[in-house]
């Protein structure tokens, strides 16, 4: 089984900073308290829209999309 890396997302705390106007040890605050709960609700969404993508392209054939 391939371990072949197709799609990464990575945020910055300069993400955070100028979305929420809040200053780097603000934002470095926030990264901190939500780190694990992010990283496991980005994966979880990702599923999500892997699952719709997979369908509005019909990507798998009848009875295959046991997704």
């Amino acid at each position: 089984m391939s371990k072949e890396v197709w799609s990464e997302i990575k945020w910055t705390l300069e993400d955070i900073m100028v979305h929420y106007e809040v200053s780097e040890e603000q934002a470095s605050d926030i990264a901190f308290a939500v780190s694990n709960l992010f990283e496991d609700r980005m994966i979880e969404l990702g599923w999500d829209v892997l699952d719709s993508l997979i369908q509005t392209f019909h990507l798998l054939e009848e009875g295959e999309d046991d997704v």
